[in-house]
């Protein structure tokens, strides 16, 4: 055999053996998370509602879940280095993780069937989860809170960076091409594409208004707070700060999901519009269906949901207001009895005026404060 033949079989027997090993020759490992190829036909999926880089609530049990089970699938799923038994029911899949302390590095979630990886969500971290919920209100953009003053927005974008993944973001799809959010109880987020990033807040001196309405959890950055919800990125800054020491190490995950000019009743439950004392003849619960139910499972620190108008005029306040204090107290109640929320739902605060109902968005983990 000559030099060069030699040569030939040594590097053809290094690319059998690594393929068969699934060798990883930048680091010099073996990968083990996956031993052979998924077939094609597999019908196992997790949940939309699981993604990178995404805050789960810390101290209270860890729910994941997915769909296409079909009896006992065999299905393995490991958070961290602990692997909860899973239960399947129609096609759905389900497991229960116990309580787990603050996290902010971040852990892995690996969903495995028949020793096949079907999918890793990656660097999940542990800490407390605000779900911030409504109208208009809601969706303002942070750098909106700034528009008259560039150098405060210029050091509001210096504090995202600074805090280097201890706080995460996340955007429920609403108001972009691709969702077609319809009657139907999704069980599912809606998947599109993230709104590309608003560019920067003034140029010139002059302020450029610019909101995100779609992003997958990613951890906050000079960048894209921009667009994020003033209302809920003030909000976490003010429980980050108030805390103090007592967050040292603590993620803190702000999810949006609001959408401007909506009526309370497309965000609440179809069973407790039926229980009105009057009757609603607008579309219902459509919102409710497609950008809170599938999030029922997921623990919470607080939920906030501000200015929720539109269903009566100054002419009907005094015969309708109560209508709109039994829909959303209604609402709120429905999702902390489904594990919605965690204990934390305090108090409503009522007013029946134009703005008929109204909870405040200045709070601490203790207290709800009415506006």
């Amino acid at each position: 055999m000559t030099r060069l033949s030699a040569v030939v079989v040594l590097l053809l027997t290094h690319t059998v053996i690594a393929r068969y090993l699934e060798y990883d020759a930048s680091t010099d490992s073996v990968m083990t998370s996956r031993t052979r190829s998924c077939p094609q036909n597999m019908t196992i999926t997790v949940s939309s509602v699981f993604q990178d880089h995404m805050v789960l609530q810390r101290n209270r049990p860890i729910r994941v879940w997915g769909w296409g089970a079909q009896g006992d699938s065999g299905i393995t799923v490991t958070f961290g280095s602990t692997t909860a038994h899973v239960t399947t029911a129609d096609d759905r899949w389900s497991a229960v993780f116990p309580p787990q302390q603050a996290n902010v590095n971040g852990v892995n979630l690996t969903v495995s069937q028949g020793g096949c990886t079907i999918a890793t969500v990656a660097d999940i971290a542990i800490g407390d989860v605000y779900l911030f919920s409504g109208q208009s209100n809601i969706d303002i953009p942070e750098a909106y809170a700034h528009q008259f003053n560039e150098a405060a927005q210029t050091a509001e974008e210096a504090y995202a960076d600074s805090l280097q993944g201890r706080t995460r973001i996340m955007i429920v799809p609403n108001q972009v091409r691709g969702i077609n959010y319809n009657e139907t109880p999704a069980r599912e987020l809606a998947v599109v594409p993230n709104t590309p990033a608003c560019g920067p807040s003034f140029v010139s001196g002059a302020y450029v208004n610019c909101q995100t309405n779609a992003m997958r959890w990613t951890r906050a950055n000079g960048t894209n707070i921009r667009g994020f919800s003033a209302t809920a990125w003030f909000t976490g800054k003010y429980i980050r700060q108030q805390m103090g020491a007592a967050l040292d190490g603590v993620p803190i995950g702000l999810v949006r999901s609001s959408w401007g000019g909506t009526p309370i009743q497309d965000w609440t439950p179809a069973e407790t519009v039926s229980a009105c004392p009057q009757p609603v003849q607008t579309r219902t619960s459509t919102l409710y269906d497609w950008m809170i139910n599938p999030f029922i499972g997921i623990e919470w620190s607080g939920i906030t949901w501000y200015q929720v108008r539109l269903i009566v005029s100054a002419s009907n306040v005094t015969e309708d207001s109560s209508n709109v204090a039994h829909l959303h107290t209604g609402g709120i109640k429905y999702g902390s009895e489904r594990k919605l929320s965690g204990s934390e739902i305090l108090r409503v605060c009522a007013s029946c005026y134009d703005i008929i109902l109204e909870t405040s968005t200045a709070f601490s983990p203790d207290s709800f404060f009415c506006c």
